[in-house]
C-alpha cells in the first residue's frame, strides 16, 4: 500500500521490522531495540532529505497550489499534505531541481 499510496496521493508511509519473526517473545525487545536503534535514527534523521518549501502569493501562502518537480510526470497539490500553510515536500535523490507552482484555487 505505501508504494501506492506515494504515487497516486503524495502520501509517504513506511513499515518497520525489527525481526523476521512475526511475534517475538517480550524478552528480546530490549535486545532488538540496541541492534537497530541506530538505523532508526539514520532513518529519522533523512527527513531532512529531499525539497520543501511554502507557495505564496503576494507574499501570502497559497494553500492550493499544484507543485511539480520538472521533468517527473505528476504533480502534487499543497492540500495534499493536510495544511493551508502552503508548505509542500518531496522526496528526491541529492540533486538540482527547478520547482513550479501553479495556483490551483
Amino acid at each position: 500500500m505505501a508504494d501506492y499510496n506515494y504515487q497516486e496521493t503524495s502520501g509517504l508511509e513506511i513499515s518497520v521490522s525489527l525481526s523476521c519473526c512475526k511475534a517475538v517473545e517480550a524478552s528480546t525487545f530490549v535486545d532488538e531495540w540496541e541492534n537497530n536503534k541506530e538505523s532508526l535514527y539514520k532513518y529519522i534523521e533523512a527527513v531532512h532529505l529531499g525539497i520543501k518549501g511554502v507557495v505564496t502569493k503576494g507574499g501570502q501562502p497559497l494553500p492550493y497550489a499544484w507543485v511539480q518537480v520538472k521533468d517527473e510526470k505528476k504533480a502534487f497539490h499543497t492540500s495534499d499534505r493536510s495544511n493551508e500553510r502552503g508548505e509542500y515536500w518531496r522526496v528526491v535523490v541529492p540533486g538540482d531541481y527547478t520547482v513550479v507552482a501553479l495556483d490551483g484555487g
